[in-house]
């Protein structure tokens, strides 16, 4: 599968490169800086770089392709990272439908509702401490969510806790309800790049908590 990568020299990125390599995927990334890139990238993927509103450099990473991970977030909890974020969506979306591009596997976060959730006690209390401490984050991911919820792509937005480096101790699971607030990079790497898989089509339309 041809596969095109956003935010791929960020900690999540870089794990979803390297995993993207590992299952045999042909990948190209859209970075600003190739050399920040995981060492095992190196010869391995198609580089194009350019800016996320810059509609001629979408189109060249999403030309041949069969599907995106967008793992971009913020990067600051600064006022316009919503707006820009909008706009970014937006800018993506577009250039998917001018490239038949449908399959978008993309990063959300876990303090971001979704329609039907059911969440528990400690879950409520997990997001309202997001929110209260970064609300200019969860705002970009939220203007992010109802631009993607409401295009015609074949979409699925993970909604994973707090995010650290490396592996954790326990495999990572997707599901309706979010188990633990903390997952490992290389987890949810994992997890994203398993929903390009057949058997990952069971979440389009569907915006998955890993845990």
């Amino acid at each position: 599968m041809k596969v095109t990568v956003f935010g791929a020299t960020g900690m999540i990125g870089r794990s979803v490169v390297v995993e993207l390599i590992r299952a045999g995927h042909h990948v190209t990334v859209f970075v600003r800086d190739p050399a920040r890139l995981p060492p095992e990238a190196a010869g391995m993927v198609t580089s194009v770089r350019g800016e996320l509103l810059d509609g001629a450099a979408l189109d060249s990473a999403l030309a041949g392709a069969d599907a995106v991970i967008w793992a971009v977030g913020p990067v600051s909890n600064s006022p316009d990272q919503p707006g820009f974020f909008e706009a970014a969506a937006r800018a993506l979306v577009e250039a998917m439908s001018r490239h038949g591009v449908r399959r978008l596997v993309a990063l959300s976060g876990a303090a971001v509702a979704m329609p039907g959730d059911r969440a528990t006690l400690p879950q409520r209390l997990f997001s309202r401490a997001l929110r209260l401490a970064l609300r200019n984050v969860v705002g970009s991911k939220e203007r992010e969510r109802d631009v993607f919820s409401a295009s015609s792509l074949d979409w699925t937005l993970v909604r994973p806790g707090r995010v650290v480096a490396g592996t954790r101790d326990r495999p990572a699971e997707l599901g309706p309800a979010l188990r633990s607030n903390q997952v490992g990079s290389s987890e949810l790497a994992a997890s994203m790049v398993g929903l390009l898989e057949a058997d990952g089509l069971r979440y389009v339309g569907e915006a998955p908590f890993l845990s």
